[in-house]
């Protein structure tokens, strides 16, 4: 459609006698056409990475997505279709998610840094989760999707790696222990706690563990 005297892409499908209007492109990547996936039901797949938005609401359901699709208001009149699009129409929405309270006692703690453990915390905030939360890795660096680098090397921009931006982090109160090992899980005696390398202990109400694996090196002769 055009918008702005600019041309802007808008998904369009009808379900259950319906129209409903979603951005064009998977937000995991910005670049996978929509209308080259698969509608289910309600759900559109995307055509590359395995994402699925739902077209009523335009919410993401399978990752390796995290934000939603921006949807727009549609109408019908005389044959013809109308689309209300606002003057700067995003690409992609974040969900809505809760804050830190201070005043919540609870805590959780996070072990890794990868897709799983990013998705532990932002699933913890849409859920209106406002305790505490800890997420220890050995890595230096905030969570990044490390499946793009097994697609690109050169010319790849390493800043659009970072699942979300320090500011994130920083807004919603997650408490990030970078560089640090964990090395001891207490769930048997008394007050759970993980112990990291160093001695330090962290208490918790729930833990998750999303280290990831690594794989074996063997000594083969020849090989």
């Amino acid at each position: 459609v055009k918008h702005e005297g600019e041309d802007f892409s808008v998904f369009v499908v009808r379900h259950e006698g319906k129209l409903y209007a979603t951005g064009a492109y998977d937000t995991y990547d910005d670049k996978s056409r929509l209308i080259d996936g698969v509608l289910f039901g309600d759900k559109i797949y995307s055509p590359n990475n395995g994402s699925a938005f739902c077209v009523r609401t335009g919410t993401v359901e399978y990752g390796p997505a995290l934000d939603n699709l921006p949807i727009f208001a549609t109408g019908e009149r005389q044959g013809k279709v109308y689309l209300w699009i606002p003057v700067v129409p995003p690409k992609k929405v974040m969900p809505m998610t809760s804050y830190r309270d201070f005043n919540d006692p609870r805590k959780v703690v996070i072990v890794g840094s990868g897709i799983a453990a990013y998705t532990c915390l932002q699933t913890l905030r849409q859920q209106e989760f406002t305790g505490e939360i800890k997420l220890v890795t050995t890595d230096m660096h905030l969570p990044y999707d490390k499946t793009k680098l097994s697609k690109q090397f050169k010319g790849i921009d390493y800043k659009k790696l970072y699942l979300r931006e320090e500011e994130f982090y920083d807004d919603h109160g997650i408490d990030f222990q970078l560089g640090r090992e964990a090395s001891y899980i207490n769930n048997k005696h008394g007050r759970p706690y993980v112990e990291m390398a160093d001695g330090y202990r962290m208490e918790y109400d729930a833990l998750m563990v999303a280290t990831g694996v690594a794989p074996e090196r063997r000594e083969i002769p020849g090989a």
